[in-house]
């Protein structure tokens, strides 16, 4: 697991940059195909969505998403420009930028330079909360001088991009919180009918019931080489572990802990609270020794409207997916709604609407196109973000009158039980001296009364 820990802020958020400059990490992320072939689907099967548009790629890395985006931007304006009465509709030739803070952009711009789409991708190195991403897209006049964008529907000059794709995501969905960058960019410069890709999120959790992996993790220590070690095991407790997960290691049903809708929610939700959850117990389960969390991603045809930025859904309490919207008071971190900035988001919105229904209209293939998502759930195609565990200290014992913690080799799933169901909260919450850390708090109480809270430091 990368660690993003250090003494100093700058120094964090150094080392964080500049540890995406090795190429070890793109390698793996590239070889990544559930990640990887869901954007390159996501882009390519709608080249409607990129014709003649302004696409930001957000945390480039070596510019494979830039180059899908530009690719699908030729073909869209290809298929534009040879359907009747289509040439208005897209009449300007899109434009990518590749924006990445670490080192990474030096051969990303050899890269896109190798494959001929140079005069597409404009790659920039740079944090995108102090790059004026306006200023860059601006055309330049006479003498070099950059010329001010103009006014857009919405009134806002600034909001000069129609499509922003970013690969943020970290374990257990928010770790790293990459995610941060991607909304400044969304505030700032998205505008009304722009799309973001990927669209949503949610974060699913689920009870482990695993003897031998418990064991594994924990009684490692209570014998090294004939020494007692076993003061380290309180490690084993304190921070998640990245794995693949198996299947048959759940003992329960799954949960949807939260649903994120990219294009509409708040900064401040990327800290989640006390979210509940149900989990229903698998057949013959008595005891969970830990808890599983991993997310799913899909790429939608909604936009943005900037008048709708709001929250999350919190929680279904089970699987079927089914949340309760919250509204959060508006908060230092968020823009005022178009309305308190004297702008009318009705008419702008339905009006950027109108416009992008149209030239969708004259490059949009004539079929429908299956939605484009991924999970990195257990028991699906791994990926490398694989699946977040936290182990309970001590086990929780969820029915019947079996030891705690089984010895290694005993049958993982205890003695049978009825089907019951076991409750918790679970709180995701972005470390306050490190915020690309994340500190989590769990509560969870099994059929029979027992309480057991745990708290977990992902860094």
């Amino acid at each position: 697991m990368l660690s993003l820990a250090s003494s100093h802020p700058s120094h964090r958020c150094s080392y964080y940059f500049n540890s995406y400059a090795n190429s070890g990490i793109h390698a793996d992320m590239l070889r990544d195909a559930v990640r990887t072939e869901a954007y390159r689907d996501a882009i390519v099967r709608h080249p409607h969505w990129f014709a003649g548009k302004t696409v930001a790629d957000v945390g480039c890395g070596t510019g494979i998403l830039s180059m899908f985006a530009a690719r699908a931007q030729a073909a869209g304006e290809a298929a534009a420009a040879g359907a009747a009465g289509a040439v208005a509709a897209v009449t300007a030739t899109g434009r990518v930028l590749a924006l990445d803070a670490s080192r990474i952009v030096e051969d990303a711009r050899s890269i896109v330079a190798a494959n001929g789409l140079a005069e597409r991708v404009a790659v920039v190195r740079g944090k995108v909360e102090q790059l004026d991403l306006a200023a860059l897209l601006a055309p330049p006049v006479k003498g070099g001088a950059v010329q001010a964008p103009p006014a857009h529907a919405d009134g806002d000059s600034k909001r000069v991009l129609d499509v922003i794709i970013s690969e943020w995501m970290g374990y257990a969905l928010l770790y790293e919180c990459m995610l941060d960058s991607v909304l400044v960019v969304r505030d700032t410069y998205l505008r009304a009918g722009g799309r973001m890709l990927p669209s949503r999120a949610s974060i699913h959790v689920a009870g482990v019931c695993d003897a031998a992996l418990w064991h594994a993790k924990a009684g490692f220590w209570a014998d090294v080489y004939g020494f007692d070690l076993s003061t380290m095991s309180r490690h084993v407790f304190a921070e998640p572990y990245v794995e693949v997960l198996p299947a048959a290691c759940l003992g329960t049903s799954t949960a949807d802990l939260a649903h994120l809708d990219l294009l509409h929610m708040a900064r401040s939700e990327q800290d989640i609270v006390q979210a509940p959850f149900a989990l229903q117990l698998h057949p013959g389960v008595a005891v969970l020794h830990g808890v599983a969390l991993w997310f799913d991603c899909g790429f939608g045809e909604e936009t943005f409207d900037p008048a709708r930025v709001r929250g999350v859904r919190v929680g279904s309490g089970g699987g079927g997916g089914a949340g309760v919207e919250t509204a959060p008071p508006h908060d230092s971190d968020e823009p005022p709604p178009l309305e308190a900035a004297g702008g009318d988001a009705m008419s702008s919105s339905a009006a950027a609407a109108q416009s992008a229904a149209a030239a969708s209209a004259a490059v949009a293939p004539d079929l429908p196109l299956a939605p484009v998502s991924f999970s990195t759930s257990p028991g699906h195609t791994p990926t490398h973000w694989q699946q977040a565990l936290m182990l309970l200290e001590p086990p929780l014992r969820v029915a019947g009158d079996v030891p705690a913690a089984t010895s290694p080799g005993s049958d993982p799933h205890g003695s049978s039980a009825p089907a019951a169901v076991v409750r918790g909260t679970l709180s995701m919450v972005r470390d306050p001296v490190n915020p690309r850390e994340y500190r989590f708090q769990l509560e969870l109480i099994a059929p029979t009364g027992v309480r057991h809270t745990q708290s977990f430091h992902m860094r």
